[in-house]
């Protein structure tokens, strides 16, 4: 129905710690800042319009914050409805009860595409959610994250990683 994505092998308690000793921020309050003005939205070969570094972006860094509307999952399940008049294909899941809807007051962030083998990862942190980066990227890389689909979902993938399930 909605984004899932996850960070993978890194708890959120194991990034904070690391965003903390690293230097990177003092706590989850300095998330804020990241390097979102190193975004770029342009045209993407995996879909549409796609978020690219614009610089060297190391492992465990703050790309954006997800910004939108939060809704609740039955304002979710309408605009998830493609005959819906507001229908939204940028709604990212915070948890069972919360979302953010990327296409109401939302940022750059909303257009970062799926990959199978994602290069960011979702830290989520009340009702926000944080796109960070799980290795290291380079420039003009384009900034992905790992929609994870309910497995009932089998919207087809062109993300075009090695290791491409066929399916978001």
């Amino acid at each position: 129905m909605s984004v899932t994505p996850h960070l993978g092998r890194l708890s959120k308690r194991e990034l904070s710690e690391k965003w903390r000793h690293d230097g990177t921020g003092s706590s989850l309050s300095d998330l804020d800042i990241g390097v979102y003005s190193q975004v770029l939205v342009r045209e993407s070969k995996i879909h549409g319009f796609g978020c690219f570094s614009i610089s060297l972006i190391p492992e465990i860094t703050l790309i954006a914050e997800y910004i939108g509307e939060i809704i609740d999952i039955d304002e979710a399940i309408r605009r998830n409805d493609c005959s819906s008049k507001d229908y939204s294909h940028y709604i990212l899941t915070i948890d069972e009860r919360f979302f953010i809807d990327g296409a109401h007051a939302g940022n750059k962030s909303r257009f970062i595409n799926h990959s199978c083998q994602p290069n960011c990862g979702v830290l989520r942190v009340e009702t926000r959610a944080f796109i960070v980066a799980r290795r290291t990227i380079v420039c003009w890389e384009e900034f992905t994250i790992d929609y994870d689909y309910d497995v009932n979902v089998r919207e087809p993938c062109s993300c075009g990683a090695p290791k491409c399930r066929g399916y978001i």
